[in-house]
């Protein structure tokens, strides 16, 4: 197994872990990136998939040297184990046997489900599937390939380019690129299906095309896709004429269907000339991690030794300072209480009605609990408006329980997301105790 190390600096420290942002043509993330200053994090290998299980960052990416599929492990983003080859091509004469590359993995907690591209000879490229128990050893379907080009209206006639895929609760969405002709204009389309194996293309396909804008005036290919829970957000490619080079930008969707693209496009670029990215910037995975966005993209360059490989860059949002009081003040752990009871106050600008309290986190773990009533009032008589949120006693008591502890000062931290996506964040401290129980006190003799 070949280790990839790269060392951890301060970039690593404003990248932590949750789930939540919006963004619209108000953008708060998702728009300004940061480049890590250590990439590429992996040369050598590009098109990464990338996904946390709750414990590691896993990562599938294509070796263009075999054309094949491999599989890298991390426990931050940053430094990669890579394990080798996890799918390879197909036999002799077989739709894929001449190449394998840009996986797309999902993971349901049991069962990873990859798609991928695939080719014959020179011929166009489509869309293969495959499921692994443990992301490692691969079955292919039997029904591949499960997306061909064409009878779609003409526009993806030749080949289909690049993939993202997502499952929105009910059925998968697939985004992918087409074009009519070996030259032809780059465009995206969509296509769904309820099994990840049987698809139907969109009718109104291509969904995106490219624009007048000089960075995306050649082609346009999806890139990675995200959904906050209110809006698709998609990092899409733009190929650039006369220049040859590739940038990312921004379009964003209600449904996955009508996409508008960010004024302010593009969002990243390919870095400065002798760069290990001078050439291209290419969006293939997002993931979310605390306030901040982590999205691993390709970079080419066409300096002697530089070749291609996988870089990292992170886009931050911006987090309210909320204030936060906790009733009851000493919290009894042996307490048969029902709730404990959070008032929320924000800053001058921010109206505490604007607060989604289905986002609403206590120690990113326990979720406000609605049978008892979220109201709006001046609780503390200082004039500023609270949001009142209660939470299950029991369920605080067994979180602090888990982390072995049973007195003492305790920080509590409520985490949310006002309507416009906007993160806010504040703390308390409050007292814990665990008395004996009464059948374990010393009785006088």
């Amino acid at each position: 197994m070949k280790r990839i190390s790269v060392a951890l600096i301060a970039f690593l420290v404003v990248s932590v872990f949750t789930l939540g942002f919006r963004t619209t043509q108000g953008f708060t993330i998702g728009v300004t990136w940061m480049k890590y200053p250590g990439n590429p994090v992996i040369r050598g290998l590009v098109e990464p998939s990338v996904i946390h299980d709750g414990h590691m960052f896993k990562m599938w990416c294509s070796n263009l040297t075999g054309f094949q599929i491999c599989y890298a492990f991390s426990p931050n983003g940053i430094d990669w184990t890579v394990h080798g080859v996890v799918l390879d091509r197909g036999e002799a004469g077989s739709w894929d046997h001449n190449i394998v590359r840009e996986p797309v993995v999902l993971f349901d907690g049991r069962i990873y489900r990859m798609w991928y591209l695939g080719q014959t000879d020179y011929g166009p490229h489509m869309v293969g599937y495959a499921t692994s128990l443990d992301g490692i050893s691969w079955t292919k379907s039997e029904a591949n390939p499960v997306l061909v080009p064409g009878g779609n209206g003409g526009w993806d006639d030749w080949t289909i380019n690049n993939l993202a895929v997502i499952f929105n609760g009910t059925h998968y969405i697939m985004w992918y690129g087409g074009s009519q002709s070996f030259a032809g204009t780059g465009r995206v389309g969509v296509a769904t299906s309820v099994d990840g194996i049987s698809w139907t293309k969109y009718s109104h396909n291509p969904v995106l095309v490219p624009g007048t804008s000089e960075w995306e005036n050649g082609h346009v290919f999806p890139g990675a896709v995200f959904a906050d829970g209110s809006m698709y957000l998609m990092w899409y490619w733009g190929f650039e004429y006369p220049a040859q080079k590739t940038l990312v930008g921004l379009a964003t969707s209600i449904d996955g269907f009508s996409w508008s693209k960010y004024e302010g496009n593009p969002v990243l670029g390919p870095g400065p000339p002798g760069s290990w990215d001078s050439l291209d910037a290419l969006s293939y995975s997002v993931l979310e991690k605390g306030n901040s966005l982590m999205m691993w993209y390709g970079g080419r360059s066409s300096g002697p030794g530089d070749g291609e490989g996988i870089g990292l860059a992170t886009s931050h949002a911006p987090c309210i300072l909320a204030g936060v009081d906790f009733d009851p003040d000493t919290l009894n752990l042996r307490s048969s209480g029902k709730w404990i009871t959070a008032y929320i106050e924000l800053p001058e600008g921010h109206n505490v009605a604007d607060i989604d309290a289905s986002t609403v986190l206590l120690n990113e773990t326990v979720a406000v609990d609605f049978s008892a009533p979220t109201t709006v009032g001046d609780y503390d008589g200082d004039g500023v408006p609270d949001l009142m949120v209660r939470f299950d006693r029991a369920a605080v008591s067994d979180l602090i329980l888990s982390q072995d502890i049973t007195s003492g000062n305790v920080v509590l931290t409520i985490r949310g997301r006002l309507c416009d996506g906007t993160i806010f964040e504040g703390s308390d401290t409050i007292r814990v105790m665990l008395p004996m129980p009464k059948s374990h006190r010393s009785v006088p003799i």
